[in-house]
């Protein structure tokens, strides 16, 4: 499976977690007019989680997923403003191939995300 999104959810709390909601800031867009909050686990949240329970979602990427995405990620970080040095690492196993992966990493690199790294 190739994972660029993995969200995991964990109840380490000693009690049971019910009816949690998930949101997405920015809401970003898989394909065009497809955007992640339209998936099951972000669209209808999640019912209970047992205590210790662990709950993860992957998400994969395609040449024609990388550039919304980019622009999310960037976007992102614009409104985040952060004080120092931001770093983007992803699995490489994320990327349906070297040219989605080295296309992301160069327009990230472009709009100031300077560490992008791939693991």
């Amino acid at each position: 499976m190739q994972n660029l999104l993995n969200v995991i959810n964990n109840n380490s709390g000693q009690g049971s977690a019910h009816a949690i909601t998930l949101n997405l800031t920015p809401n970003f867009q898989r394909f065009p007019g497809k955007y992640l909050s339209e998936l099951g686990l972000f669209k209808h949240g999640i019912k209970h989680l047992a205590p210790r329970q662990r709950l993860t979602f992957f998400e994969k990427i395609t040449r024609d997923e990388m550039e919304p995405l980019t622009q999310g990620i960037v976007a992102l970080h614009k409104a985040l403003a952060p004080a120092g040095d931001t770093a983007c690492v992803f699995r490489d196993s994320a990327f349906a191939d070297d040219v989605a992966k080295t296309n992301l990493a160069a327009i990230l690199q472009q709009h100031g995300l300077a560490h992008v790294r791939s693991l």
